[in-house]
């Protein structure tokens, strides 16, 4: 018997208790008020999950080139913006996404796969503290062991997907395909939270809102449980 999950999420205003099945149903998560896809939920449950998993990753992927600070607070936290792109994208496939997660170190534009959410593209995730008028990047990371970024050839042809926030509570942004991310990106944009390493990306308000990808890739949402 496959057991409920249980979180919560946000959305008009309001937070929901929600609960679903982890039984690999693809759909993305609807808000019972406006019936536009949830942009905001807590990753409370699972935040020692989260910590063990940081670990790993610190192993694995120590040439990262980390924000400033605490280089496993930010591995939590870019992994928690993935679990969270998870309930809302795809809760169904929350194991899957863990069993992943826990199973690979690098995992460039695969960090959702589209079949979970019912898309024929993968997707990538990017995680940013907060979003302002000034502030808010969605940004690629000079891939290790080159010099710098070539936008050609380290954009994945792969949906991008920026979330904020730190702690409980992440929050879905702005979301872009790679023409756009082309388009609209630029050389090491400011303010950049990293440590002079070359970067390609955009401001969020310069990409697609978040809550417009559900009728621009034609998603769906998941059946009440």
């Amino acid at each position: 018997m496959i057991r409920m999950i249980e979180f919560e999420a946000r959305c008009c205003d309001t937070s929901f208790k929600v609960e679903t099945k982890p039984d690999r149903t693809s759909g993305y998560l609807q808000c019972p008020k406006c019936q536009q896809i949830m942009p905001s939920v807590s990753i409370a449950p699972w935040k020692v999950w989260l910590h063990e998993l940081a670990l790993i990753h610190a192993q694995q992927l120590h040439d990262r080139s980390y924000p400033r600070g605490d280089s496993r607070q930010f591995s939590v936290d870019g992994a928690a913006a993935e679990l969270a792109a998870c309930l809302i994208l795809c809760p169904g496939h929350i194991e899957d996404y863990r069993e992943l997660a826990a199973s690979t170190g690098r995992n460039i534009g695969k960090d959702l796969l589209g079949a979970w959410i019912g898309y024929q593209k993968d997707f990538e995730i990017k995680w940013t503290q907060y979003c302002s008028e000034n502030a808010g990047i969605l940004f690629v990371r000079r891939p290790v062991g080159q010099v710098d970024v070539v936008p050609s050839r380290d954009l994945v042809d792969s949906i991008y997907v920026l979330l904020h926030g730190t702690g409980e509570w992440y929050r879905a942004s702005c979301w872009a395909d790679r023409e756009l991310l082309l388009k609209k990106g630029e050389r090491n944009p400011k303010p950049m939270p990293v440590d002079g390493n070359p970067t390609w990306g955009a401001h969020w308000k310069k990409l697609y809102p978040f809550q417009s990808i559900t009728s621009r890739l034609g998603l769906l949402p998941i059946a009440p449980p």
